[in-house]
Formats: C-alpha cells, structure tokens, sequence
C-alpha cells in the first residue's frame, strides 16, 4: 500500500527576556546649549552619572550652575566627565560657569570664559566635590563675591591648567582661585 506522508512539526519556541536595565551613564556628544535659563544648571542640570564630550555651553544663567549644575544633592556623589568643552558668557550667583555639589568631576581640555557670578565666575566646587582637572584653562572670569576663576569648598588636583586674567571685587576674595575647607588643590 499506500505510504502515509510524514510530517515533522517544529516549534520554535521564543522565551522572552526583558532588557536589562542600563550600567552606562548617558553620554552627551557633540551639542550645544545656549541662552538657555533655569533655576539652577541654565544650560543643563545633571544629577546621574555621565559623560559629556564636545560640549558648548554658552549664554545661559541661573541661581546656581549658570552653564552646568552637577550634582545629586543626596550626599552619595556622582561621577561626571567632561572633556573637550567650552563653557562661555554664562552667568549665575553660584558657579557662573560651573556648579559641582556632591560629585567628582573628571575635567579634561576644558575652558571656562567669561563667565559671571557672585562666588565661583568661573567654577564654584562645593562641599564633598572632588575636582581633578588637566588643560583647564579658567580665564576672564569676574565674580562680584569672590573666587572669579575658582571657588573651592572641595578638594582639586589641576594638571597643566591656566588661570589667569579672572576678578574678584569683594574684599580681594580670591580673583583667581578661593579655597576654603576640603582637602585644597
């Protein structure tokens, strides 16, 4: 007689898995931001983990961090790395350029330029900060406080950096660079 036919059926079974959630910081490459405004971090306000890369912050102000607020506020730190960046004509009371709260900031061929604020023009490194800096260069900067390039409150290592030409009118305080507390630089 007649053969029956075979047949095979396959299953392909599929077993769902859901993404694992992330362990990388958000990476930001290659932008610009300018004339922006905010409470505080005018240009942008980071309080994760992250990278920043090839940057241009410009124009922007706040109450504190008038281009760039980093910070957690939680006391358990953040780690940022910043390379590659302009930080230019921005203008806050606290950190006109710069504002680091509770993080160590990673900073590599960075240049802070006539910015403005009351204290820290330039860069204001607050309290449990930890600044390590190479090929900064912190000029122009004019604080109507004091610290026109650098207000530290933290603790700083700078490797091949620059800091010239900032002003402070309160008292002398610190046109170039004002440390108070923290390990100092």
């Amino acid at each position: 007689g007649l053969k029956k036919p075979l047949f095979v059926l396959v299953v392909l079974v599929v077993l769902y898995q859901p993404p694992k959630p992330s362990t990388m910081a958000p990476a930001l490459q290659d932008i610009e931001l300018s004339g922006n405004s905010a409470f505080f971090g005018g240009g942008a306000a980071i309080d994760t983990h992250a990278t920043l890369e090839q940057v241009s912050i410009s124009g922007n102000e706040a109450s504190s961090g008038g281009g760039l607020w980093l910070g957690e506020g939680t006391w358990n730190g953040i780690d940022v790395a910043l390379s590659q960046a302009t930080i230019t004509e921005n203008e806050a009371s606290s950190g006109g350029g710069i504002y680091a709260l509770d993080c160590a900031l990673d900073a590599d061929w960075v240049l802070v330029v006539g910015n403005t604020g009351y204290s820290g023009a330039g860069m204001m490194v607050g309290r449990y900060s930890q600044l390590d800096a190479r090929h900064l260069i912190l000029a122009g900067n004019q604080s109507r406080g004091y610290g026109g390039g650098l207000s530290l409150y933290g603790d700083a290592s700078l490797t091949y950096a620059d800091v010239v030409g900032n002003g402070a009118t309160y008292r002398g305080g610190g046109g170039g660079m004002r440390g108070v507390g923290g390990e100092g630089v």
